[in-house]
């Protein structure tokens, strides 16, 4: 798809400065394909083809002007995107080791919390066999008592 603004417009048809915008204000061009705080962007397809339909003389030398504009930009542009590319792979591969090493981490922490956990759950089991045996021995100390309480009676009542 080509991009063309007001002034490639006015160009094309041999306007002065300022009628695509009105004839783009009376809906006379289509719909610009995007609108930009700089201006409105049609489709030179959907110009051309408009410009047909209503019987307009396009100035071949303005196209041929268009279409020289794009093919040299596109050489530039390739050259910059291919830099670009190439800097972001170089960079999605950096991000692949950073994430095989963040993984590797990973792993070694669920190992280390594997270990942490299997160590909480065998201390608590040995808490909870603590005060099982702690209450066993509460009970028979309280036996004990109980039992040294009516030792000390029977003795009291056998020494009257």
């Amino acid at each position: 798809m080509v991009m063309v603004s007001n002034a490639e417009i006015e160009k094309l048809f041999g306007w002065k400065k300022g009628k695509a915008g009105v004839y783009a204000s009376r809906n006379v061009l289509p719909e610009p394909v995007q609108v930009l705080a700089c201006g409105k962007l049609w489709d030179l397809d959907d110009i051309l083809t408009i410009a047909k339909v209503k019987g307009w003389d396009v100035d071949e030398s303005e196209l041929v002007k268009i279409f020289n504009s794009i093919n040299k930009h596109s050489d530039d542009e390739r050259e910059s995107l291919n830099a670009e590319i190439k800097l972001l792979r170089e960079q999605a591969q950096e991000m692949k080791k950073q994430l095989a090493k963040v993984e590797k981490e990973k792993n070694t922490f669920n190992l280390v919390v594997n270990e942490y956990d299997e160590e909480y759950r065998q201390l608590h089991s040995k808490i909870i066999e603590m005060k099982e045996q702690y209450a066993q021995l509460a009970y028979g100390v309280k036996r004990l008592k109980e039992e040294e309480k009516n030792l000390i009676e029977w003795i009291t009542t056998m020494k009257r």
